[in-house]
């Protein structure tokens, strides 16, 4: 499930800090008028003439950020730990209809980023955002294109997983949840050194990767405004960080539906959903010229490798439609799906892929398109994508695969359809799949969106 890396989390009764306070919202105009300051705020800095210039903006991100994607909070009214501290089941997904198919597949695998995941994007290519420091494992900022220099997740990311030998370190970001926290070893190796993965996930009680809050530290201590979105600011060390700027002479600004301990140290604080102070924010720096009036749109493309191979060898075959019954040989065909970074590439899922279905004619018959006019000759629903059709070979096989996707995927994305051909003497057929499964566009800049609003 998509909250599997919060049960999987060492229980405590302590949970640090407050949880379940009341949510608190200003009036659409107040939201207008703070984010207007910000903008103000973050075009001062870019116009100061000091030498060398102070970076403008170092961004503070915590779950509030991710809610617009259906990402359950923490410390919300219905927040994670607030259920729990009330004895509740933690609270599911919400991406999508309720009921619905897209909601039923939501996971942290198929969650799309937010308007400010890719409104950070736009001020870090701007130029106006030094660093984005995160305390979310969701993975959404990379996703959303976040250049990982410009991005320190504090408390990991579910689907980074790095080799475990210090003199390597090397970090491999997956499509998929690597499936523990507390950095544990995972089933995969380092293909640089051979080593052992970790997941890249702290458990409670474990201290913060150091060369990210390094770089937190110097990044807020450098900026001229620390912006936190969605954060409650309450557990330490990462909390304080923002206070660094504020103590250099820089200015905090605090984006959070709750109050949290910092916010008397602010310059402005704004009670709203981040999406929504965010496009007015990112209205008002377009309107100064500092930044595009859109963002680029967002787009989700997804990766695999179609395998096959004939082999004339097994038992219980039958014959394929159109195959001629003198000098026919029985054979099996596998197919399967792979990793598309080659062999031993991590594969576990296809988070995109709902179904596979494989039709084998002899070389040079109808093989009925694939699209329904023929029943397949092989249907999977479910991992792992690897099936075996006995058939009756008299030359080669022609064979038709076509992925079924899943109901997170957008309504008319079309399902991958690869054909190939087999020989008993040719080589195994490979062939990298890449398609488009989610596309966001966000339009243009504007003043506020309307209650409820986000991505």
């Amino acid at each position: 499930m998509s909250l599997a890396y919060a049960e999987a989390l060492t229980y405590r009764e302590d949970l640090g800090g407050q949880v379940g306070a009341p949510e608190l919202f200003d009036n659409p105009g107040a939201v207008r008028e703070k984010a207007n300051l910000i903008a103000n705020l973050i075009a001062s800095a870019a116009a100061a003439t000091g030498q060398p210039r102070r970076p403008c903006v170092v961004a503070f991100t915590g779950a509030g950020l991710s809610t617009a994607a259906g990402i359950p909070d923490f410390r919300g009214p219905d927040g994670v730990w607030t259920r729990q501290r009330d004895g509740r089941p933690p609270p599911r997904m919400l991406v999508g209809e309720s009921g619905s198919a897209a909601a039923a597949a939501a996971t942290f695998s198929t969650a799309r980023p937010t308007f400010s995941h890719a409104a950070l994007v736009a001020l870090t290519h701007a130029g106006l955002v030094s660093l984005v420091v995160s305390q979310n494992v969701d993975g959404l900022h990379l996703r959303a294109g976040q250049p990982a220099g410009s991005l320190a997740e504090l408390h990991g990311n579910v689907f980074a997983e790095a080799c475990g030998r210090a003199a390597c370190g090397r970090v491999y970001v997956r499509a998929f949840e690597t499936g523990s926290v507390g950095r544990r070893t995972t089933p995969r190796r380092c293909t640089a050194c051979g080593g052992r993965l970790r997941d890249n996930v702290l458990d409670w009680e474990q201290a913060l990767p150091e060369t990210e809050l390094r770089a937190a530290e110097a990044a807020s201590s450098q900026a001229a405004v620390a912006l936190a979105l969605g954060t409650s600011l309450q557990i330490v060390p990462a909390c304080d960080l923002p206070l660094r700027t504020v103590a250099a002479g820089g200015s905090l600004a605090i984006v959070n539906l709750q109050a949290t301990p910092k916010d008397r140290a602010a310059a402005l604080v704004v009670r709203g959903r981040c999406d929504e102070v965010m496009r007015a924010v990112m209205h008002g720096l377009a309107v100064r010229g500092l930044v595009p009036h859109a963002c680029p749109p967002w787009v989700r493309t997804d990766t695999v490798a179609v395998c096959g191979s004939l082999a004339l060898a097994g038992s219980g075959a039958k014959r394929v439609r159109g195959a001629h019954a003198s000098g026919a040989r029985k054979g099996v065909a596998c197919i399967w799906l792979a990793s598309p970074d080659g062999e031993g590439g991590a594969f576990p899922v296809v988070a995109m892929v709902a179904g596979l279905a494989v039709w084998v004619v002899e070389d040079g018959e109808d093989d009925g398109g694939g699209g329904g006019e023929e029943e397949p000759d092989a249907c999977l629903s479910a991992a792992p994508w690897r099936v075996r059709v006995p058939v009756m070979v008299v030359g080669g096989l022609k064979v038709r695969v076509r992925l079924g996707l899943s109901p997170a995927a957008d309504p008319g994305a079309p399902a991958p359809v690869v054909s190939f051909t087999l020989s008993p003497s040719g080589p195994d057929f490979r062939e990298v799949v890449q398609w488009e499964s989610q596309r966001v566009e966000w339009g243009a800049h504007h003043q506020s969106s309307k209650s409820g609003e986000e991505g």
